[in-house]
């Protein structure tokens, strides 16, 4: 993991606030190749052009949102819960309907008003917020895979790689 300190003042209004980008190729190039520069440089050295080739190619970098909503509806609080504490449950909506106190349906509405998602949109998310903290301290993608509700290894990057626009042994830089 790198880490960028980036002046707001001198910056792009897109790095003002806190957010969580992909990482091109050329992005995390440029991060490592600043790793080896001196921490304080002048803006026309090598250091400080590659520090502006960051701010510019993050201002081009894609979002991706990991704002794990939390609900308000006690009925959805419970669900959501149980979730947040295993990711792994695959249990459907209409197992959930069960346990919850309310149909499939009204759980369905309550994901769309509450949330601004579906329920599966939500879970992904939590499983993605959780993998990325477990894939940070170093545990294998098939582990991950598993621990997160997925069937396989393959099934995990799939669906990783189309939220996140690149596999999981991409994403963190090492």
């Amino acid at each position: 993991m790198r880490t960028l300190y980036i002046d707001a003042n001198t910056t792009h209004p897109h790095t003002k606030v806190l957010s969580v980008v992909a990482v091109s190729n050329l992005l995390r190039e440029l991060i490592l190749a600043l790793s080896e520069e001196p921490v304080v440089h002048k803006a026309n050295s090598r250091a400080g052009l590659i520090s502006q080739m960051i701010e510019l190619e993050i201002a081009q970098a894609r979002d991706i949102t990991f704002r794990v909503p939390l609900p308000h509806d006690p009925r959805l609080q419970r669900l959501c819960a149980a979730l947040l504490s295993d990711p792994s449950d695959r249990r459907t909506l209409e197992a959930w309907s069960q346990i919850s106190g309310a149909s499939s349906r009204t759980l369905a509405r309550l994901f769309e008003r509450d949330l601004g998602m579906s329920f599966n949109q939500w879970r992904q998310r939590v499983r993605f917020h959780s993998a990325l903290e477990a894939l940070s301290d170093g545990v294998s993608i098939s582990r991950v895979a598993a621990q997160h509700g997925y069937r396989s290894a393959s099934a995990f990057t799939a669906a990783f790689s189309k939220a996140m626009g690149a596999p999981p042994s991409k994403v963190l830089i090492e």
